[in-house]
């Protein structure tokens, strides 16, 4: 226990902002202020940037610049950012992008030099490649990510689609015990409540409280990386905290956590959601990229391209052991026509709305961003 109190807190003292972080977890904030209205949520901000920023890199003019101001990004970034990704993965997450291209369409040469990294593959614009590209898209997410696009989404005029896959799957460094989790009431307003499956245990994890939440870390096994997954737990109203909710403020508290005996009960939950992106994403600023104004001529040769949807499915898995989380993320394009610690365990009860979300401490990345508010 020594041992691992002291390699976590000397972690938060060497710990600086990543500036590629920053950009994607910016982004992050800006969609899930966006996404208020649902009732439950999970996404992968990284994923849905890696795909929207491979569109930019074949954007001009106004697209271009709509596109960089809603990702926070120059013309600069993605050599960067192409590093950065090679860097992320490890043995509990993989990523991975693909562009595929209607068998008669080109890419244009200095697009296909920007892209040397990505997998290239070929597809014929009929509702039958819907199963090819799902069938990668499992792949790489073992399974979890099931018929991403529907056949109907492949259209005659689908010219390239713009894909990523993320995986994560790990165990906690301390994980709950089975016999432990037991029936208990989630309050999901002042009106209605359900019964639910809560986790518990009582040890010493990473924790901050303020006059607003309570932040609990439960760290997860990695033997390159530092993961986390948070839990904010808000003491008033969910509604009023989530909407001046930020990934920044949230990331410097993370590091403010010390450890700190904790009596945990956690819903076992699992969730699973389809996002047609393009409405959250116009409120961004992103229009000219989805009309007939759109202007992708540095992507591929001769066609006019606009971005048609943006499909993006997660599953996120909390449970004894550990966390499952995946997503992938479709883009179709077609042609024109601190606290004091007590002596006694803090409670922490999940038994009313949270937020959570899996961090990647070494680069100060949200990997996953989320809320319950119905288990």
């Amino acid at each position: 226990m020594k041992k691992y109190i002291s390699c976590f807190l000397s972690f938060f003292s060497l710990v600086s902002a990543n500036p590629i972080s920053e950009k994607i977890n910016s982004f992050g904030s800006d969609f899930y202020q966006e996404s208020l209205s649902n009732e439950n949520i999970c996404f992968s901000p990284y994923s849905m940037f890696s795909s929207l920023s491979t569109a930019y890199l074949g954007s001009k003019e106004d697209t271009k610049k709509e596109l960089a101001k809603a990702l926070y990004i120059d013309q600069n970034f993605f050599e960067a950012f192409s590093l950065f990704s090679k860097n992320l993965h490890s043995d509990q997450l993989n990523s991975a992008n693909a562009i595929w291209l209607e068998k008669q369409v080109s890419l244009c040469d200095d697009y296909q030099a920007s892209i040397k990294d990505l997998d290239i593959q070929v597809f014929s614009n009929n509702p039958l490649s819907a199963s090819t590209i799902n069938a990668w898209v499992a792949e790489k997410t073992k399974n979890k990510i099931q018929n991403l696009l529907a056949p109907s989404d492949i259209e005659k005029s689908t010219q390239v689609i713009l894909t990523n896959a993320l995986h994560f799957e790990s165990v906690w460094i301390k994980p709950f015990r089975k016999e432990l989790t037991c029936p208990g009431e989630f309050y999901i307003n002042d009106q209605e409540s359900t019964i639910t499956q809560m986790m518990g245990q009582k040890s010493h994890f990473p924790y901050y409280e303020n006059d607003l939440y309570q932040l609990l870390l439960l760290p997860i096994q990695s033997s390159s990386s530092s993961y986390t997954c948070f839990f904010l737990l808000p003491k008033t109203s969910f509604n009023n905290f989530e909407s001046t909710f930020n990934l920044s403020t949230l990331l410097d508290q993370i590091h403010l956590a010390s450890l700190t005996l904790v009596n945990v009960h956690l819903p076992k939950f699992t969730v699973e959601q389809t996002l047609q992106a393009k409405g959250i994403l116009q409120n961004l600023g992103i229009k000219k990229a989805f009309s007939s104004e759109a202007n992708f001529s540095g992507l591929i040769k001769k066609e006019n391209l606009f971005i048609d949807k943006v499909i993006h499915k997660v599953f996120f898995s909390i449970e004894e052991k550990g966390v499952t989380a995946s997503a992938a993320t479709a883009i179709t394009m077609n042609k024109f026509a601190a606290l004091v610690r007590p002596e006694e365990p803090i409670f922490f009860t999940a038994n009313h709305p949270f937020m959570f979300g899996i961090v990647d401490l070494n680069s100060d990345l949200v990997l996953f961003l989320g809320k319950l508010t119905r288990p």
